[in-house]
């Protein structure tokens, strides 16, 4: 079992308060550690809005909770969608990543990039799962903007 202290914290508010030097190094030093020797860390002082974290964890509870014959017409990779990794993977499925035991959780995929638009992604009808799509980009569009704040802390 897990023990208090044994996954790393790594607090970016100050940095994000102050851009102070010594504290890029700090953090990407704790950064480093933590990546090394544990594998994972929680990130804290982060500034994304808690009304925000709250409302894409609903919108994950209200997904997985659909009939599975509503997630399955989502499922990834479907012939017909010329998007691949995108969708709902089941539980136990072996696509994510390859390995020798199957996914121990079901996941809900979604994808941008320089070629892929929010568009191209499977979505479930909004009068099935009412804000889920708008919700998804919110938290995606406040994820990226988190992630290219970081970059200099993994640059370190």
């Amino acid at each position: 079992p897990a023990r208090a202290g044994d996954v790393p914290t790594i607090d970016v508010g100050e940095w994000f308060r102050t851009n102070d030097v010594r504290e890029l190094h700090r953090l990407g030093a704790a950064l480093r550690r933590a990546s090394q020797e544990v594998g994972f860390y929680q990130l804290v002082g982060h500034e994304v809005p808690p009304l925000e974290l709250n409302a894409i964890l609903q919108q994950a509870k209200l997904f997985h909770s659909l009939p599975k014959r509503t997630k399955h017409d989502l499922a990834m990779d479907m012939p017909e969608h010329h998007v691949g990794g995108v969708g709902y993977l089941g539980y136990g499925n072996w696509k994510l990543p390859s390995r020798s035991n199957p996914n121990q959780n079901a996941a809900y995929v979604v994808k941008t990039d320089h070629r892929i638009a929010f568009d191209d992604n499977h979505w479930p009808q909004e009068v099935v799962l009412p804000g889920f799509r708008s919700a998804v980009e919110r938290y995606a569009a406040l994820a990226k903007g988190l992630a290219e704040r970081l970059l200099p802390i993994y640059a370190v």
